[in-house]
């Protein structure tokens, strides 16, 4: 029942079928704030995306919005309740990135003489913002061979339109259309990907020299009639060392191997290392990554035997990459925490 005045009506009947009624007017007075109206009003585009959110209440005293993302917003009317009066807000609220949203209004109406207030929340229409959470993870290969793996590991994908990538030694692979730049690749590149036009979501590179290259994976979402109306989204975050150590690479693994188990577990593994020295064990060193890239905390301690245990800080389910860092190899393998 909505807050308001009630008039209350009370009939009474006998078995004879006489009939008696009285009317109470205003009898019953539900408190609460009434809400009048509540509007969001879109833009196109993507991330970072406005939302204007606009409230008409009644006897309202604050109107908070929960918008779904993590965040939420407060205004406070400071209404008089010995007068109640309609009141209007508006608030702007920016997503950071793409997703399906579901806000809450709550409105509350004013403190009574017992300090209570009646809050009503109120599931506003679901907010739609293109785009993804761009992310990737490769194989970060130190010495040769020079082919170097790159994975996909983006979320939110489905309003994506194109891929592109920049693997910093001047190729990169890209569809070429509109806005978005045409790749450089000069026939370097293979795998899952297609020159044609995407997805580009799983190459892999050679590289023709040695050095330090800085590697950008990004995404288009098209979100007008052409592709003046483009959203770019790119990450930066790996970089590939590649040098001329490819006999000693090769020979190190054929020699050389790292267990990790179990797996899957619930967040905490031993890392065996077979074929290593003890120096090379205490010089070993890890990075854990989750499925976007993102470094994860964890803490690890090295044993007399030769292996490491590693427990992952929180231990949260789902996929995570472990880089197994040694002085003149590397590798990484891929857990479950469940």
């Amino acid at each position: 029942m909505l807050p308001g005045l009630y008039t209350v009506i009370l009939t009474v009947a006998n078995s004879s079928g006489c009939t008696d009624d009285t009317t109470m007017v205003d009898y019953v007075n539900i408190r609460g704030p009434i809400l009048i109206s509540a509007t969001q009003d879109t833009a196109e585009g993507c991330a970072p995306y406005p939302v204007i959110f606009t409230a008409t209440g009644y006897n309202t005293d604050s109107y908070v919005w929960v918008f779904g993302d993590g965040n939420s917003d407060t205004i406070v009317t400071n209404a008089d309740p010995a007068n109640p009066d309609t009141t209007t807000v508006t608030v702007t609220h920016i997503y950071t990135h793409g997703g399906d949203f579901l806000p809450v209004l709550i409105i509350t109406d004013p403190l009574d003489s017992a300090g209570q207030s009646c809050p009503y929340p109120f599931t506003l229409d679901s907010i739609h913002v293109p785009g993804p959470q761009i992310g990737y993870f490769t194989n970060d290969t130190i010495g040769g061979p020079r082919d170097v793996m790159f994975t996909d590991t983006s979320l939110l994908t489905q309003d994506v339109d194109f891929y592109w990538w920049d693997f910093g030694d001047g190729h990169s692979i890209g569809p070429g259309i509109g806005v978005i730049p045409a790749g450089t690749d000069g026939g370097l590149s293979f795998g899952n990907y297609n020159s044609s036009g995407g997805p580009f979501t799983g190459p892999t590179h050679t590289y023709e020299d040695t050095g330090v290259f800085t590697v950008t994976f990004g995404a288009y979402v098209i979100t007008g009639t052409d592709t003046i109306d483009t959203c770019k989204y790119q990450v930066a975050t790996q970089q590939i060392l590649i040098n001329d150590s490819l006999i000693t690479f090769i020979e190190l693994a054929s020699q050389r191997q790292y267990v990790v188990y179990p797996n899957p577990n619930a967040g905490t593994f031993t890392i065996e290392l077979s074929g290593f020295t003890k120096e090379e064990v205490l010089q070993t060193r890890l990075c854990v990554r989750n499925i976007i890239g993102q470094k994860v905390p964890f803490e690890s301690s090295k044993k007399g035997d030769g292996s490491i245990s590693l427990e992952l800080i929180p231990k949260q389910k789902g996929i995570y990459f472990i880089e197994i860092i040694g002085t003149t190899s590397r590798t990484t393998v891929k857990v479950v925490v469940n």
